[in-house]
C-alpha cells in the first residue's frame, strides 16, 4: 500500500502583520493571492503564494482562537518559517498511519476560506490533522487534505515576476542534523532519507549544524537560534531574471558563487529566501 504521504504540500510563514508580510513577499516579485480569511473557529488569515504542486503561506493571527493557540505562542519567538503542510489525499488515513507508528496525531479539523480571483470566487475546504509538536525540534508539521484543489492552483496564480517555479525545499539549522533527520524521515515513505538530507517526493529537506549556514549562505545574518527553518530554496530558471526584479524594487541581496540569489531573512519575515535553479 502506498504511502498516504507524498510530499510537502505548503510552507507556513507566521507573520506578525499580514500587511507588511504582503507588502515584503509582493516587493520579492511574488504574486499573492487576495486576503483569505479562515473559518471564523481558527480566528487566522492568509496571503498564498502558487507554485508548481506547492506553495507558500503568509499566515497571521486575526483574533485570538483556542485553534491558534499555537501559532500566538510560536510568534512570541519571533517571525519565520514555523510549519510545513505535508500533502495527502486523504488525511484520516494519513492520521492512522502516523497513529500506527507511534506518532501522536490530533483530531481532524476542517475549515474553509474564501478565494477570489479574476472574478472567480468559491470557498477552498481542508482537512487537516496536527502531529504533535517536538518531533522535529523547531518545525510543526501537519498533514493537509485539499477538497477543493481547484479553487487553491487557481488559473495563472503561478506567474511570478520574479520568475518562480517550484518549492525545491528547506534548510533547517539543527544541532543534532543526524537526529532530526532520521526523525523527519519518519514521515515520510521508507527510504526517504540519505544522511542529512530527507528527499519528500515534493521538496526536500536539509538539515545542518549551525556554523555550516555561515559557509552555505556567506555573508547572511541569521538571528533565530537553533534549530529554526533558516531557508526557503525557489526554483527559478534564471536567477539573473530574480536579482534584477529585486534590483528594480530597492530590495538588497547577495549573489552566491554559484549565482544563487539570497534574500535576507530580516527582509522576507524571517526566513532566507534563495532563488536558485538547482535542487539541494
Amino acid at each position: 500500500m502506498t504511502h498516504p504521504v507524498v510530499g510537502i504540500d505548503h510552507c507556513v510563514v507566521l507573520v506578525r502583520d499580514l500587511d507588511r508580510a504582503e507588502e515584503r513577499y509582493s516587493r520579492l516579485g511574488f504574486r499573492l493571492l487576495a486576503r483569505g480569511r479562515h473559518s471564523e473557529h481558527m480566528g487566522t488569515g492568509n496571503h498564498c503564494i502558487m507554485l508548481a504542486g506547492s506553495y507558500l503561506e503568509l499566515l497571521g493571527v486575526l483574533a485570538a482562537r483556542p485553534a491558534n493557540e499555537p501559532w500566538r505562542r510560536s510568534l512570541l519567538d519571533g517571525e519565520g518559517l514555523k510549519s510545513v503542510a505535508l500533502a495527502s489525499r486523504d488525511a484520516d488515513r494519513a492520521r492512522r498511519v502516523f497513529l500506527d507508528a507511534g506518532l501522536d496525531a490530533g483530531d481532524l479539523l476542517e475549515f474553509s476560506r474564501p478565494v477570489e480571483l479574476d472574478g472567480r470566487r468559491g470557498d477552498a475546504r481542508f482537512r487537516v490533522t496536527r502531529l504533535a509538536p517536538g518531533i522535529v525540534p523547531g518545525l510543526d508539521f501537519f498533514v493537509c487534505q485539499h477538497d477543493t484543489p481547484d479553487l487553491v492552483w487557481l488559473p495563472g496564480a503561478d506567474r511570478h515576476e520574479n520568475g518562480a517555479i517550484s518549492l525545491l525545499g528547506l534548510t533547517i539549522a539543527s544541532p543534532n542534523a543526524e537526529i532530526d533527520a532520521e526523525q523527519a524521515a519518519r514521515l515520510f515513505p521508507a527510504g526517504s532519507r540519505r544522511g542529512t538530507l530527507v528527499e519528500t517526493g515534493r521538496g526536500r529537506l536539509r538539515f545542518v549544524k549551525h556554523p555550516t549556514l555561515a559557509t552555505l549562505f556567506p555573508g547572511i545574518r541569521f538571528e533565530s537560534l537553533p534549530p529554526f527553518a533558516a531557508a526557503l530554496h525557489v526554483q527559478v530558471s534564471e536567477p539573473a531574471q530574480a536579482a534584477r526584479l529585486l534590483t528594480r524594487n530597492d530590495v538588497p541581496f547577495i549573489r552566491a558563487a554559484d549565482g544563487t540569489v539570497l534574500v535576507p531573512p530580516q527582509l522576507a519575515c524571517g526566513v532566507l529566501v534563495a532563488f536558485q535553479t538547482q535542487s539541494l
